[in-house]
């Protein structure tokens, strides 16, 4: 089942076919560095048991619709304070995309998608209270938290959303986790 999609990207839950790409790309060396690429038993294992249950907040799986090809995860999860603890009404949205397809704009694509659907229930909201658009994620809410390349941290910026990024390794940031923080008002998708 589609929950989110735009004109090159597809996100849905996760199913027993993506396990085989999910392996692939996990254990790929320059995707993981600085991190070690883990033994396939345990891939398998993170695969069953955390990556491919729903959640009502967290990673969907991603298709490259031109290739109808798994690619990887990407999604929003709950943001969490220092001290552990969920932090109400705010996200970090995460992109752990395979090699072959860095560099093509894709994190851009679905940082856009997911901060304008994290932003849809604010602004149906203040025009409509009863309304709810049918692509917003189950927890979504009026602040969010993104992932993004440094464009999409200069669009974010330009919508009035702050960044902070820590990226994972020094080249393109595709894998990598970035906070953007704004309110329903501030965040524009375009």
């Amino acid at each position: 089942m589609t929950i989110l999609q735009t004109n090159r990207l597809l996100f849905r839950n996760h199913i027993p076919a993506d396990l085989e790409p999910y392996c692939e790309i996990e254990s790929d060396p320059v995707y993981r560095s600085p991190q070690k690429v883990h033994p396939r038993t345990e891939l398998e294992r993170s695969f069953r048991e955390s990556v491919s249950p729903p959640k009502p907040m967290g990673l969907l799986a991603t298709v490259f619709k031109p290739d109808d090809k798994y690619i990887g995860r990407c999604g929003l999860y709950p943001r969490r304070g220092d001290d552990g603890n969920v932090i109400p009404g705010e996200a970090v949205l995460a992109f752990y995309f395979a090699r072959p397809y860095w560099g093509r704009g894709l994190a851009t694509e679905a940082g856009r998608a997911f901060i304008h659907t994290a932003s849809e229930p604010c602004a149906s909201r203040a025009s409509s209270p009863a309304q709810t658009p049918k692509t917003t994620p189950p927890s979504a809410s009026c602040k969010s938290s993104a992932s993004s390349t440094p464009k999409a941290a200069k669009a974010a910026a330009t919508a009035g959303i702050t960044t902070n990024c820590e990226s994972s390794r020094g080249s393109p940031m595709t894998k990598q986790e970035c906070n953007v923080s704004g309110s329903g008002s501030d965040i524009v998708s375009g």
